[in-house]
């Protein structure tokens, strides 16, 4: 076990060469760049937010996609799948996902919105469901809720919030209004709801609304043009439509289900450019040149030497740091490397501390050795 003595490094390379220098270094994760709030005279730092911004929404974009095709159509995994981690890509494959890129951000894209369909027509059918139980209590009337006067008879078509027999709504009607003429018709009661339909000479239009208003009498909301019957039958076909639909839309996620490793090859090319993005956002830049500083493991400075030689014309320079500022860097055994991702999640130990990976490692497996059989 061990921490590595880390050094300082700045690197200044033409701008011509920024990409592919960047490209190289970020592959081989040999250098943490450190981030800098003040550049020196004649540099200065050039704003990546929207191209980052576009990157970052088409990470999210695919993230979604993925789990929309989880939850309609899970992906097969092994007992053991979940210890393999993300597919390695190789760098060759680089430029066939970038090309790729923009037609697998298409099916993302279709991904989403045939989802989006599918909520729609789920709240669209919750909705006809509701109208077609308001709509239960009318099931009888021959005339459209909305139906309009005569020339010669004022139509209410409504209900009331209480329970009435013909009798005991004469007797209220009369009651609030002593000189009305009407007739009417209980469509539907039960307890806490009467609907009626109410018909009164024209010239007492105004004498019944207020009668009507005293008893608590209210007009349903539609703009329908068809009868009760009708209408629900309508509304049936229009939610059977919905139905088939949105099962549709179903089957055509689940055609996507071969692109996502596309999918997730795509997403990490993205966030990879994003994050490289990021790192030029930090770099200091003049007309000609840029800057890199950050920190490396002093025994991989010559790995950095050599990378920087073969791909760009750049002069390379180290030196001492202080340890408190330094990052730390984790080497242990392959034994006990996999539990440093667990040791850096809470708290990385700094210099002068010792490094509990190893031990970590003996008891973490150990435990979950123990907890694997119980559940077994």
């Amino acid at each position: 076990m061990a921490k590595l003595k880390m050094k300082s490094v700045r690197i200044i390379a033409l701008r011509q060469d920024r990409k592919r220098l960047l490209e190289h270094l970020q592959d081989s994760g040999l250098v943490q760049i450190e981030k800098t709030e003040t550049c020196r005279k004649g540099f200065g730092k050039i704003d990546m937010t929207s191209q980052i911004q576009i990157f970052e929404r088409n990470v999210t974009l695919s993230e979604n996609a993925l789990k929309i095709l989880d939850s309609n159509s899970p992906e097969k995994k092994s007992m053991l799948s979940a210890f393999c981690g993300r597919r390695e890509i190789d760098p060759d494959e680089i430029g066939v996902i970038a090309s790729n890129a923009g037609e697998v951000i298409d099916v993302c894209n279709r991904i989403c919105e045939l989802n989006k369909q599918i909520a729609d027509n789920a709240a669209e059918r919750i909705r006809i469901k509701t109208a077609l139980a308001q709509l239960e209590p009318w099931k009888n009337l021959d005339i459209p809720l909305n139906a309009k006067d005569t020339k010669t008879t004022a139509v209410f078509i409504g209900s009331i919030q209480k329970e009435y027999n013909e009798v005991s709504l004469s007797e209220a009607l009369a009651e609030a209004s002593p000189k009305l003429e009407f007739d009417f018709e209980i469509q539907f009661a039960n307890e806490g709801l009467t609907c009626i339909v109410l018909f009164a000479p024209i010239a007492q239009k105004e004498l019944a609304e207020n009668a009507l208003r005293d008893i608590g009498f209210a007009k349903p909301v539609t703009n329908s043009s068809l009868t009760p019957l009708a209408e629900s039958k309508k509304l049936v076909e229009r939610s059977h439509k919905l139905e088939n639909d949105t099962e549709n839309a179903k089957k055509e996620i689940i055609s996507f289900a071969d692109r996502r490793k596309d999918i997730k090859d795509t997403q990490d090319y993205f966030r990879i450019r994003a994050d490289k993005y990021s790192v030029i956002g930090e770099l200091q830049h003049s007309r000609n040149v840029f800057v890199i500083s950050g920190y490396i493991p002093e025994e991989d400075c010559e790995k950095l030497e050599r990378l920087c030689e073969r791909v760009s014309v750049c002069y390379v320079e180290f030196g001492d740091v202080d340890e408190e500022k330094a990052p730390v860097k984790l080497k242990n055994s392959r034994f006990a490397a996999p539990a440093e991702s667990i040791v850096n999640m809470y708290s990385p130990p700094s210099h002068d501390d010792i490094d509990p990976t190893p031990l970590l490692a003996f008891f973490f497996y150990f435990f979950f050795g123990m907890m694997f059989s119980d559940a077994g």
